[in-house]
């Protein structure tokens, strides 16, 4: 802070008042703002990484559903199956194949591995989840 020579008679300043001069202002504004512009070039990325997160917790929901959807499944699942969940930008598809080992026409019985996988859009990039699980299908004889 600089000091102020209060020697001249017109000058209304008593001998303890001091103040900040105009270069003061400015070099205190000019840190401030070098300041605020790093948090905010460093607040960008994090915003970009929770959005990131959000769609990724939301897939993981939307995976578990359709994991859950095969679980109940009673049947033998088709061979390829594909959609989109309602309301959202994220894409499914299922792919099956049967396990030929351990086909039991007695019992109609059909083991089959699953391959689930999702995608959506995330900026300009695809994103994407993949599940791999196993599915008992019972037929009807």
């Amino acid at each position: 802070m600089a000091h102020r020579n209060n020697s001249d008679p017109g000058n209304e300043m008593s001998k303890g008042d001091d103040g900040y001069t105009i270069v003061e202002a400015l070099c205190a504004f000019a840190i401030l703002a070098i300041g605020l512009t790093a948090l905010y070039g460093a607040a960008g990325p994090i915003v970009g990484s929770i959005d990131r997160v959000s769609n990724m917790q939301s897939a993981l929901l939307f995976a578990q559903s359709k994991l859950d959807e095969i679980a109940v499944s009673n049947a033998p699942l088709a061979s390829n199956a594909s959609g989109h969940f309602e309301n959202t930008n994220i894409s499914w598809t299922i792919a099956t194949r049967d396990v030929s080992s351990l086909r039991d026409k007695q019992f109609h019985v059909t083991l089959q591995d699953v391959h689930l996988s999702l995608t959506w859009p995330s900026g300009l990039r695809t994103q994407s989840l993949s599940f791999d699980t196993r599915h008992l299908g019972v037929s009807q004889p």
